[in-house]
């Protein structure tokens, strides 16, 4: 099975971004940097063929659910 992976750089970035409210955990990062992740990622699907059908993106768990909802 091939995989993609985040950077840890953005990985970290992501972390950075959350922050703790009465709704639990959530993303407060600029929209537009969140958009630029986005488009890195459907870029690398576009780059690799073999992967754009059904392309699974590996993350730590703490950041899962938050590139889940972005992506």
């Amino acid at each position: 099975v091939q995989v993609m992976t985040l950077s840890s750089q953005i990985e970290e970035e992501i972390i950075q971004s959350l922050i703790q409210t009465e709704q639990g955990i959530q993303l407060a990062m600029d929209a537009q940097r969140m958009q630029k992740i986005v488009l890195q990622i459907a870029d690398m699907i576009e780059e690799h063929p073999e992967i754009a059908s059904q392309p699974i993106l590996l993350t730590s768990p703490t950041v899962r659910r938050h590139v889940f909802r972005i992506t």
